[in-house]
């Protein structure tokens, strides 16, 4: 079976960390039904029990019989079906990984826990569009090859990544690119991590093309992440540069602002039929660092001072203070010390 182990150990790559990790896609295509059948047989496991033991293995256990693999421990496979409480679905067990030290005491004897924890992070969590987040345990090795530094305030730091393409379910094209948001640790932006991904989440439902989608959130090592399709520029940048090849006409910059505009609507009167909500909403800090662009259009974007109410309710509230390149004049009295007032929608426009 040395074959085989070396056939896995080719598929590793390496992460931001220098960490490896092994596609899932790929080591599925090597652990197939008919491999695990003869990894099996090979090892001595008894006709009446292969049968049953290579399915349980191919359909949820696939990752952690790689390990054992590759440690020469193939037989160990047994141990782990026994406590899986019956849960014969896809990735039960695998879900699991990274064990911890004192789960694998239970399993493996501690030269075995040893060599399995060293191999332990070689599975990578594959990301699918969700709104609801995710804790990753801090050993997790995440499927990062690239990943640059492209914004940071208050809040935290903003990266542009890149996702290994089978370790994510964002995108149907390879090489695309995606934004991590980084707040700040748990002690200080829980509530600013919730109300931003409460709000990204309500306008998910909207499937407005010019409102900045959420992928996916987590949470690693004390940090919130929140992961963003990356978008090809800013407005900011734009009206302080030279014109690009996509916004040569004014019709094109007109038409933006027109699709920008109706985004803003969706936001102020909210109605996300799919799920029966209406809510009123203001931004709080619409602003041209806030509206991306991807070819010809402007993608609203940024929600983390934002409030949605119910309709019966009054839409002014308390100003909240952004950034102060660009306030209405409304949210405070220019001739008492900048005291803030309570503001409404109009106030975005």
């Amino acid at each position: 079976m040395d074959a085989l182990r070396d056939e896995i150990k080719v598929l590793r790559c390496q992460n931001i960390e220098r960490r490896h990790f092994i596609p899932q896609e790929a080591l599925y295509a090597i652990l197939g039904l008919e491999n695990i059948r003869t990894v099996l047989k090979d090892q001595g496991i008894e006709k009446e029990q292969l049968e049953e033991l290579a399915q349980n293995i191919t359909h949820g256990k696939r990752p952690i019989f790689g390990i054992l693999v590759c440690i020469r421990k193939f037989r160990s496979i047994l141990k782990f079906v026994k406590i899986d409480h019956f849960q014969y679905q896809p990735s039960h067990l695998d879900h699991k990984l990274p064990f911890e030290k004192e789960d694998l005491g239970k399993l493996l004897p501690p030269p075995l826990q040893r060599s399995f924890m060293s191999s332990n992070g070689s599975s990578s969590p594959v990301s699918s569009k969700s709104t609801l987040p995710r804790y990753l345990e801090d050993d997790t090795v995440l499927p990062f090859l690239q990943e640059e530094v492209i914004g940071q305030g208050g809040f935290g730091v903003v990266y542009k990544v890149l996702l290994h393409e089978t370790q994510q379910h964002f995108f149907d094209t390879p090489g695309r690119t995606c934004v991590r948001k980084e707040f700040m640790p748990l002690t200080t932006n829980k509530a600013d991590y919730e109300v931003e991904l409460r709000n990204l989440s309500i306008l998910n439902h909207l499937k407005h093309p010019h409102i900045i989608e959420v992928l996916s959130a987590f949470t690693y090592r004390d940090r919130h992440n929140l992961i963003f399709p990356a978008m090809g520029g800013g407005l900011a940048i734009l009206l302080e540069s030279e014109r690009p090849p996509d916004f040569e006409q004014d019709q094109t910059f007109v038409a933006a602002l027109a699709s920008l505009a109706s985004a803003i609507e969706q936001v102020h009167n909210l109605t996300a039929n799919t799920i029966d909500l209406q809510r009123i909403g203001c931004d709080h800090d619409l602003r041209s660092k806030n509206i991306l662009i991807e070819g010809h259009n402007f993608i609203l974007a940024d929600f983390g001072l934002s409030r949605f109410k119910n309709p019966s309710q009054d839409s002014d509230t308390m100003h909240k203070q952004g950034q102060g390149d660009c306030v209405a004049s409304d949210c405070e009295n220019l001739n008492n010390d900048f005291d803030k007032r309570r503001n409404r929608r109009s106030s975005d426009i």
